[in-house]
């Protein structure tokens, strides 16, 4: 334990907690974005689901229904994320919110012990180890993005992933690879695959580079043959990590082929929050463009995308790295000089170019070069915002950080001379911002209050260079000019993070009472659902919204109305089906002389709008709210398009027929008016079951998504489940009494869960053997078959 109370580790166990302080020690939850619209409800409902007795397979209460557990981002699997299940257990709903600040510090922390070990694994010393750990966990990329949970969860893992990465080149054991396995598998579950999909492509010219450094034969062949064999270990602990998690991946991979982003997403999506280009003046000066906790920021598009700040004290040390490795290539040293900055030199350069790819990727639409990679690569295709990618740009600057602190000296002669400049210089930047903001009012006040920061720090960075020990023995001795030089980097990136989340009191999440006004299902327009989103609350520009927080919480904005147990047919997942959000967008543009048809098929029983004083009202509509129907007749319709188009014309009467746009199983006769009684037996989130009495043949029409795991069964034998009206579920019922039961049972997350199980199996059986081996040989009892003479 003593080691934890000491460099490098205490101030990467104490500075996360400090930041988030406010939140934890005053009782207050994470809320602004998708804490409140994502990640809280999609908790909450799987817990009320689990205590009443059900796998939180798919979640009714969001888009006429959705699966949950293939919801990537909801990370049930994610073993850290079962704290939350606790601690709803202990307090509600409240106390779980509460509890995602907890869970965002923990992740920081294992970010910045992550690079302690990977530096240690460089060489580093305590101050490299402690400098890269607190660039990387307190950077802006993790702090400003610290509400996006998932993201948080994802990043955490990279330098785990890079660290374990090496050890697997350095030595390739069957203890390396499964430590690789167990990270990988962490990240996997963690809920972010654009984020993943970044580490694992980072890894790969990681493995590369090691490879080739850590192979002593000097020949291409030989060289190229250790990479080939490193790469194909790497991919083999790859294909196990996603086979652990197969019952994570199955499930969303299944989701993914019936979603929006099937093939690809738009271009304008895939290309929206591209960095903006002036953005990299913000690693220098954070806030140059404003900041939304001041309520100023008036940058391009949001502050977290681009956010990407990782302290001043550690810029300049990774660029002044870089430039030192770069001028030796173009003018090698003499051999004079120190052999440590040379045996750096290929990694800074590696690191370097790092920074510069993903610089130059997450411009987006900024340059051809995504754009590119955009028609023309797999995958690049599926996600939006360019600018996370900048992920390899903060790791390689965090790592760059550790080596400038282990290659740091003390300025002599014509240096110091341009520190001491560069230190006067800086505290003129300061006293020249202040005078400037009294004197001339027409400069926008944020490059005022961002300059004059900037020059206090580089002040600090100035007066702790010239301070440097003369040796690196007096530097280990010199515990103060450390302990300096950690505190002033903790200080300036804390600062800079303070208040980049803000905590709403636990009770914004408690239970709120249903107004008269609201019934299932819920349906808001979108064009009343951007402006109460984004224009009176979820502002890009300040966290402070127009209006109070309980409006929000009462507007029941998707997802908010799960935690209500309301229904809504707005969803605002990450995944959504294709066809409901073909449907959606068909809606909005249907005529108001058909759109009160079609919410009732949907079965909406109230719109919203925007009352006159900002708020969200709901008026119920007569008649609505239809979740299942009996319907005389159906019509094949061969084209889905035909389907959807047909349902929102209002061209063939619903209340008669079902359009069927997947050719049935049994022929379907003429069309008989046919009277149908349903009555409603049993109602779970993965369970409908139904008895139905009719007159004559008809149809059961529910008002739910279609979607693969859902089957139907009359009197207990299964039936073909059709797509009915373009979307929902409709079953051909004979004449007669019947039982009808829809029942979700994915059979992707049962062959995923299998595959989970014997593969976790299979490695616990690895291990075990070959801890059993080690065992042997370390007892002097095992004997190897090719034994060599010990005196040849």
């Amino acid at each position: 334990m003593k080691k934890f109370i000491k460099l490098p580790y205490l101030p990467i166990l104490i500075a996360p907690f400090l930041l988030f302080s406010p939140l934890i020690l005053t009782g207050k939850a994470l809320f602004w974005g998708t804490p409140s619209l994502q990640f809280v409800p999609w908790w909450d409902w799987a817990w009320e689901t689990l205590r009443g007795g059900h796998l939180p397979l798919w979640n009714p209460l969001v888009g006429m229904g959705a699966p949950l557990v293939a919801n990537y981002q909801s990370a049930l699997f994610y073993p850290p994320n079962w704290i939350y299940f606790l601690l709803h257990g202990i307090g509600g709903t409240p106390l779980m919110a509460w509890g995602q600040g907890i869970l965002v510090v923990f992740h920081l922390i294992m970010a910045g012990l992550g690079m302690i070990f990977l530096i240690k694994l460089l060489g580093g010393d305590e101050l490299s180890q402690t400098v890269s750990g607190l660039s990387f966990c307190l950077s802006g990329y993790l702090v400003a993005r610290a509400g996006f949970l998932s993201i948080n969860a994802v990043c955490a893992w990279l330098p785990w992933l890079m660290a374990f990465s090496l050890k697997m080149v350095r030595k390739r054991s069957i203890k390396s690879a499964g430590k690789l396995a167990i990270v990988m598998t962490l990240q996997i579950l963690a809920g972010h695959a654009q984020i993943t999909y970044y580490s694992l492509l980072l890894t790969i010219p990681w493995v590369i580079f090691w490879s080739w450094v850590n192979e002593k034969e000097s020949s291409w062949q030989a060289k190229s043959k250790y990479i080939l064999r490193n790469l194909g270990l790497f991919l083999i602990i790859g294909l196990i990590s996603f086979s652990i998690a197969a019952v994570q991946v199955l499930p969303t991979a299944e989701y993914l082929a019936q979603s929006h982003r099937a093939k690809s997403v738009d271009y304008e999506y895939a290309m929206t929050y591209s960095f903006w280009p002036w953005h990299i003046l913000n690693l220098f000066v954070p806030d140059l463009f404003g900041n939304p906790k001041l309520g100023n920021y008036w940058g391009y598009a949001n502050y977290w995308e681009d956010a990407l700040y990782i302290g001043l004290l550690p810029l300049i040390l990774a660029l002044g790295m870089l430039i030192k490795s770069i001028r030796n290539v173009l003018s090698p040293p003499k051999t004079g000089s120190d052999k440590h900055d040379r045996a750096f030199k290929p990694f800074t350069i590696f690191l370097g170019l790092i920074s510069f790819i993903s610089f130059l990727l997450a411009l987006g639409k900024n340059t051809p070069v995504f754009p590119w990679l955009y028609e023309n690569i797999p995958t690049f295709d599926l996600f939006q915002a360019p600018t996370r990618i900048n992920i390899w740009a903060v790791f390689a600057l965090s790592s760059l950080a550790g080596i400038g602190v282990e290659c740091w000296r003390k300025p002599r002669k014509r240096r110091l001379y341009w520190a001491r400049l560069a230190t006067a210089g800086a505290g003129a930047v300061t006293m020249g911002a202040i005078i400037t903001h009294f004197l001339l009012g027409d400069v926008k006040p944020t490059f005022i209050r961002a300059t004059a920061i900037a020059g206090f720090w580089g002040v600090g960075v100035g007066l702790l260079t010239l301070k440097v020990p003369s040796s690196p023995q007096s530097r280990k001795e010199n515990k103060g000019w450390q302990w300096a030089v950690t505190i002033w980097v903790a200080a300036d990136l804390l600062v800079a993070g303070w208040g980049l989340n803000p905590g709403v009191g636990m009770d914004f999440y408690g239970e709120l009472e249903t107004s008269p006004d609201k019934v299932e299902r819920l349906y808001l327009p979108a064009s009343e659902e951007y402006h109460i989103k984004y224009e009176k609350f979820f502002k890009f520009e300040a966290y402070e919204p127009d209006l109070n927080w309980s409006v929000l919480r009462e507007a029941s904005l998707p997802n908010l109305n799960m935690l209500d147990g309301l229904a809504s047919v707005n969803n605002f997942d990450p995944l959504v089906p294709g066809r409901y959000q073909n449907w959606m967008e068909a809606l909005e543009d249907t005529g108001r002389e058909n759109r009160e048809r079609v919410l009732k098929l949907m079965g909406v029983g109230s719109v919203g709008r925007i009352g006159d004083r900002g708020e969200v009202v709901y008026e119920v509509i007569p008649g609505g709210q239809s979740y299942y129907r009996w319907v005389s007749c159906g019509r094949v319709v061969k084209e889905s398009t035909k389907a959807l188009s047909l349902s929102m014309t209002g061209d063939v009467n619903l209340q008669k027929w079902v359009l069927i746009d997947q050719p049935p199983s049994q022929k379907i006769g003429p069309c008989e008016m046919s009277e149908g009684e349903i009555e409603l037996v049993e109602k779970t989130p993965n369970r409908w079951s139904f008895k139905v009495s009719g007159n004559q043949a008809g149809w059961l029409l529910r008002s739910s998504v279609w979607y693969p795991g859902w089957n139907a069964y009359i009197d207990g034998k299964k039936t073909t489940l059709h797509r009915g009206n373009y979307l929902f579920q409709a079953v051909h019922v004979p004449a007669g009494n019947h039982e009808v039961v829809f029942i979700y049972r994915p059979k992707s997350l049962m062959i995923g869960g299998t595959l989970s199980v014997l593969s976790i199996f299979s490695c616990l059986l690895i291990w075990r053997v070959d801890v059993h081996s080690r065992k042997k040989k370390k007892d002097g009892k095992y004997v190897p078959l090719c034994e060599k003479n010990p005196k040849t």
